[in-house]
């Protein structure tokens, strides 16, 4: 399954993904197994929560940034009022549990 469904030449995207976001449409820059892991991690956590798995890889795409804002969000409180180093620090915690 192509992640979104376009190819790396085709300029599809420009008129069939209409978003405020930053457009992900690139995201064939991902190798496959990264492609893989989002898509599955996407599917589980839709079976766990007794939801319908995605019906396209536009859906897959939007469900993903949907999880992608909100624990943007939840980082952003964890953040805030916080330095640059303290992120950082932060962010190795994150990568390393």
């Amino acid at each position: 399954m192509n992640f979104l469904g376009f190819n790396k030449s085709s300029n599809d995207y420009k008129k069939n993904y209409n978003s405020k976001r930053e457009d992900l449409a690139l995201v064939t820059t991902l190798d496959d197994n990264t492609r893989l892991a989002l898509e599955a991690g996407i599917h589980i956590a839709r079976k766990r929560k007794g939801l319908a798995k995605p019906i396209n890889e536009r859906e897959v795409i939007l469900l993903f940034e949907n999880y992608a804002e909100a624990g943007l969000e939840l980082l952003k409180k964890r953040w805030d009022k916080k330095v640059g180093i303290q992120i950082q620090d932060d962010i190795c915690q994150i990568i390393q549990s």
